[in-house]
Order: structure tokens, then C-alpha cells, then sequence
């Protein structure tokens, strides 16, 4: 729809005391502490396992050594999508607006593409334990049972998904040091960051920065204080799902075209103005031992 003075008629009176709705306070972006960014340069990116090799067996006397193959694993592709959006001002709308609510229009664009991105990159997380979004490797991102090239799984999920709490976090923490590579081999992942709604801010809080054990009686010494640092997260939809992220690179935001490109043009015969913005950008992962994640109780 073109913004017009029939269906803007109010800004080209007088009278307006105030004019609300366009500049709420916004939250800090997000999405860059929730994701590894990533840049392409072509339609689509490609990410491939190879695996290593298996423990090393007993050599005899006068055997021969053991062969073994690398294993060509899991390859996920991610293919980068368009988005793009504008508006349009009659000159008439542009000239007669008494309160210049026509200037803040591209600001307005531009916080639609922020929420944008924001919320794309929420999709991820929220789908963590929805069997209906697969990875590579055939289970969704947060899973009990993630199935190795060499043989065996790994688990980036609680067997029973259990609210935050010290006890819940512990378990946790044991998850991760689990981790396993492509052969089933113990590998270093640490956690680097709790990731949490406003449902679970305090109780983070009290995990990572209480000096005392919040959970018993005698207030123990926390073995987590200051640990890891965590974030509060406003986008994804479930309040009770928390996340960890870890050292383990592969949850991703690839982009193509970013920042995003604000354009302007005029139609010359209905003296238009036209605004747009585009961006090119995907969220995926190729390696879900870059997060643990519980759905909550």
C-alpha cells in the first residue's frame, strides 16, 4: 500500500499532541551471541565431516599393522534466501505530513529487517527439538541420540528434559564432556554460554554468579560461578527451553548480502517515492555438539 493523505489524513492536520507506535527502545541484537557468523560468496555453502581414525590396536611380532580409512561423513548444505522489503510515499504525503512521521519510515525498515534477523535466527532454537527439522545426520538439533559415521551416538539433550537448575546444569556440563567425534573418541568441548528466556534469568544467575551453592542448605561451594557467562534471549517462544553453547564451531548465520542495502527510487509519472531494503542470509548447523539444549520440564 502507498502512503498516501487519505490513509494518513491525521498527519496533515494540526492538532497532534503525540505520535507513538514506531520508536519503542529495542533490545541489543542477539543473534550474534547465539550463532557463529559466517560469510558466502556463492548461492550455496557446503559443509562436509570427515572423520579420523579409530583407536590404535596391538601389534604383534612379525604382524602386519593395522589400515584404517578416514570416513567421509555428514555434508549439509545451506542454500542462502532473499528477504526484502519497502514502502511507498506519494510526494503530496511527503510534502503535507505537518510532523514529518514520513522521515522515520526507512528507520522503521530498518528495525523490521533487525527483527527479521532476529527472529529467523530464534526459528533455529525453537525447532531444536522438533523432529520435524532434521540435520545432516537425519535427528534434529538437540537429540538423545546422535548417530555417528564410525558407529554409536552421542547425546546433546537430557534424557528427561528438566527445567534450569544447579542439579539439571551439573548434568549438563557431564553431557558435554561426553561428546564424542565421527569414531567415537573422547574430544574437548567446553561450554561457553548459557542461553536463557526471562523465565530462567535469575536462575542462571544464581548458577554462574552465586559463591555459595544456591541449591543446599549449608550453601556449599558452587563449583560454577563465573564459569561461563550467559545471555537472556527475547525472541525464542518456548519460556522454559534453555541452551548451552559450547566451543564446537557448526551452529551458524551465513550471509550472502549484509549488511542489508536500503535503496530509494521515484516513479517519475505518480510521483512516488519507493523505499526498499533486501538482504540475502540462512541459519543452519552442520555440527550439533555446538549446542545443549533442554525443552524444560
Amino acid at each position: 500500500m502507498t502512503a498516501t493523505r487519505s490513509n494518513f489524513s491525521e498527519l496533515i492536520e494540526p492538532g497532534l499532541k503525540s505520535i507513538y507506535g514506531m520508536n519503542y527502545d529495542q533490545w541489543k541484537p542477539e543473534y550474534d551471541r547465539m550463532f557463529d557468523m559466517e560469510t558466502s560468496n556463492q548461492a550455496s555453502e557446503e559443509y562436509q565431516e570427515i572423520t579420523g581414525f579409530g583407536l590404535v590396536p596391538v601389534k604383534t611380532e612379525q604382524q602386519p599393522t593395522t589400515y584404517d580409512d578416514a570416513i567421509q561423513g555428514y555434508k549439509k548444505t545451506l542454500t542462502n534466501i532473499t528477504y526484502s522489503l519497502g514502502f511507498k510515499i506519494t510526494s503530496e504525503m511527503y510534502e503535507d505530513d505537518l510532523y514529518r512521521q514520513m522521515n522515520n519510515m526507512p528507520k522503521s525498515l530498518a528495525l523490521s529487517v533487525a527483527q527479521t534477523v532476529e527472529t529467523l535466527g530464534a526459528l533455529i532454537y525453537d525447532r531444536a527439538f522438533n523432529s520435524a527439522y532434521l540435520g545432516a545426520d537425519g535427528v534434529s538439533l538437540c537429540s538423545t541420540a546422535h548417530p555417528l559415521p564410525g558407529g554409536g551416538t552421542y547425546s546433546n539433550r537430557p534424557v528427561e528434559d528438566a527445567d534450569l537448575s544447579m542439579t539439571s546444569y551439573e548434568s549438563a556440563m557431564i553431557d558435554i564432556a561426553a561428546f564424542k567425534d565421527g569414531r567415537n573418541k573422547k574430544m574437548h568441548a567446553k561450554p561457553i554460554r548459557l542461553i536463557v528466556t526471562e523465565t530462567f534469568r535469575a536462575t542462571a544467575e544464581r548458577i554462574l554468579q552465586s559463591s555459595g551453592d544456591p541449591d543446599t542448605a549449608e550453601r556449599s561451594i558452587n563449583p560454577f560461578q563465573n564459569s561461563v557467562d550467559y545471555m537472556v534471549t527475547h525472541y525464542t517462544s518456548d519460556p522454559d527451553a534453555w541452551f548451552i553453547r559450547t566451543s564446537v564451531p557448526g551452529l551458524i548465520c551465513q550471509k550472502r548480502k549484509w549488511p542489508a542495502d536500503m535503496r530509494k527510487d521515484n516513479d517519475f509519472d505518480e510521483d512516488v517515492a519507493k523505499f526498499k531494503t533486501s538482504f540475502r542470509l540462512v541459519y543452519g548447523w552442520y555440527d550439533s555438539r555446538a549446542l545443549y539444549g533442554s525443552a524444560g520440564a
